[in-house]
């Protein structure tokens, strides 16, 4: 076949485009132009790595970029939630993740719906909503055992554990924390383990037991060293500071603080300057 001849052929299979006063109208069912797809995925990749590496701003930026392509898009949507929570805009987050439930809850998609209801727990949380974050954590804990995703189970009840510590339920507090440690070291979920150790250090510390406290948090930065989580490494080592602080060991409290701000400043963190208000308040 010649290949103008084919080239006919094909132009003429492609649906005729409805034109209304010299523009084109409504594309008809199953017809979609996909020239954002591309620009979409790197927008979506752009906003991870910054996600990654703690730049907030950069990846609020980038996920709202992506939705603004594909408003459905779920995972952006998730993305920006928690962007938002770690920048501390809550009420947004909060909206953020309305939004996100209702599209996996119309899709039917039941992971999708659990990590809805954990940031919506995420949310009530840090807005002081104790209670409701309970709930929000217990039905997304509730879904992770029923698909048997035993990392997203360690998760939540280590989330269990921080609300139980804030709510003052030290017992509670402490069962959880055990209870989602001991399933992060059957599955070797070294990341699970190193954080919910910080939960059981902030809880020896606030229990006046000082040295576990110092131990635990020590077993935390150790592994988040060994497997190069960095912004976990420069957060024990300023949850470290703080605790040095607190017991009158003002140079160790510098030298902790010192290496978590040079870990926040290559990283890019906008956590960097916590570390710096803190030196600057250790110098006075």
């Amino acid at each position: 076949m010649p290949l103008f001849v084919f080239f006919l052929s094909l132009f003429l299979t492609l649906p005729t485009l409805p034109v209304e006063g010299g523009r084109l109208g409504e594309l008809p069912d199953g017809f979609r132009l996909s020239f954002s797809d591309e620009e979409k995925s790197v927008l979506l990749t752009k906003a991870r790595e910054a996600h990654g590496r703690h730049r907030w701003d950069e990846a609020i930026s980038l996920y709202r970029q992506a939705l603004d392509l594909d408003p459905d898009l779920v995972e952006a949507w998730q993305g920006l939630g928690e962007a938002l929570g770690k920048h501390g805009r809550w009420e947004e987050a909060e909206e953020v993740g309305r939004r996100a439930l209702s599209l996996v809850t119309e899709k039917g998609d039941g992971r999708g719906r659990s990590a809805a209801l954990n940031q919506l727990g995420a949310a009530a949380e840090n807005l002081g909503n104790y209670f409701e974050a309970r709930v929000l954590y217990q039905e997304s804990l509730t879904i992770e055992r029923r698909l048997g995703n035993e990392p997203a189970v360690a998760r939540r009840l280590n989330s269990l554990g921080i609300i139980a510590w804030k709510l003052v339920h030290y017992g509670e507090a402490e069962d959880f924390y055990q209870q989602s440690i001991q399933i992060a070291r059957r599955i070797g979920d070294e990341s699970g383990v190193a954080t919910t150790l910080m939960g059981l250090s902030t809880l020896a510390k606030d229990l006046g037991r000082y040295d576990e406290a110092e131990r635990l948090y020590g077993e935390s930065l150790e592994i988040r060293r060994r497997i190069g989580d960095e912004p976990g490494a420069a957060e024990t080592l300023f949850s470290l500071a703080v605790l040095a602080k607190a017991l009158g060991s003002r140079d160790q409290a510098i030298l902790y603080a010192i290496e978590a701000l040079e870990i926040y400043r290559r990283i890019e963190s906008t956590q960097a300057t916590d570390a710096e208000r803190f030196l600057q308040n250790l110098s006075r």
